[in-house]
C-alpha cells in the first residue's frame, strides 16, 4: 500500500502553500534564467501556474488566434497561381508579379508555421502532464519506501 506520508501530503500542503512554493521556484528559475526541474505537484493549480509558465504565452495566442483557416485559403490560392504560371516564359511585370505571390506565401507559410508550433507546445505539456496510471504511481510508492526505509535505518 501507500506510504502514510504519501496519502498525507495534500493534508499538510494545502492549495495555497503549494501553489506558494511552485510560484517561487519558478520565480527563481527565470531570475536565474535556469531551467528548473519540478519533482511533484500536490494540486491542479500549480500544474495550470506551470502550464502558464512553460507555454502560456502559446495557450493565450492560439486561443485568440482566428486567421489560421484563411492563411490555409489564402496560401492555397498563392499556390494555384504559381501554379498557373508554371512552364511559361514571364515578362518583366508577370516574373515581379509571381515574386511578390511567392514572398507573400513565404509570409503566409511562416504565420501557419508558427501557429501550429505553439498548438505542439501546448499538447506537448498536456500530453507530459497527464496522471500517471495506478501500477506506476505503486512502482513509485513502492520506491519511495524504500528509500524512506533505507534512510532511517
Amino acid at each position: 500500500g501507500e506510504h502514510p506520508h504519501v496519502r498525507q501530503h495534500p493534508e499538510w500542503r494545502d492549495v495555497a502553500t503549494a501553489l506558494g512554493a511552485t510560484a517561487r521556484l519558478l520565480e527563481q528559475a527565470r531570475r536565474a534564467r535556469r531551467p528548473v526541474h519540478v519533482l511533484h505537484v500536490t494540486t491542479a493549480e500549480e500544474i495550470e501556474l506551470i502550464k502558464m509558465w512553460i507555454c502560456g504565452d502559446a495557450d493565450y495566442y492560439v486561443k485568440l488566434e482566428n486567421n489560421y483557416n484563411d492563411w490555409v485559403a489564402e496560401l492555397k490560392r498563392l499556390v494555384g497561381e504559381m501554379a498557373q504560371a508554371e512552364g511559361s516564359n514571364p515578362d518583366f511585370k508577370a516574373a515581379a508579379n509571381l515574386r511578390a505571390r511567392l514572398l507573400d506565401a513565404i509570409r503566409v507559410l511562416g504565420d501557419i508555421v508558427f501557429f501550429l508550433k505553439q498548438k505542439e507546445r501546448i499538447a506537448n505539456f498536456t500530453e507530459s502532464t497527464k496522471v500517471i496510471d495506478p501500477q506506476e504511481a505503486d512502482l513509485l510508492v513502492r520506491l519511495l519506501q524504500g528509500k524512506i526505509i533505507s534512510e532511517n535505518e
